[in-house]
């Protein structure tokens, strides 16, 4: 594969990644402009569309910990974890 496919692919990746994780995920143009534009905007996504189909779409579910600590944030709860820490 040629450079530019493989970056693309690894800004794909890591958007899907972050749209999973992140409550608030960076919108597209802030992905392009970290790649200094280099991409168009339709290349990218057309890119994230590929990546969906290979692998079915099936982007796995949250942990339950993460889960639960996403829920404890939005009740504003304080975790106690196992060590005797806290988050919130």
């Amino acid at each position: 594969m040629h450079s530019t496919v493989m970056q693309i692919l690894y800004y794909s990746s890591i958007i899907l990644f972050i749209v999973q994780q992140e409550r608030s995920p960076p919108v597209i143009d802030d992905f392009l402009y970290v790649c200094d534009d280099a991409y168009k905007r339709d290349e990218l996504l057309e890119m994230e569309k590929r990546v969906l189909k290979a692998v079915d779409f099936d982007i796995g579910i949250p942990l339950s910990y993460t889960f639960l600590r996403r829920y404890a944030q939005v009740c504003i709860v304080i975790i106690l974890t196992c060590n005797g820490t806290t988050q919130n």
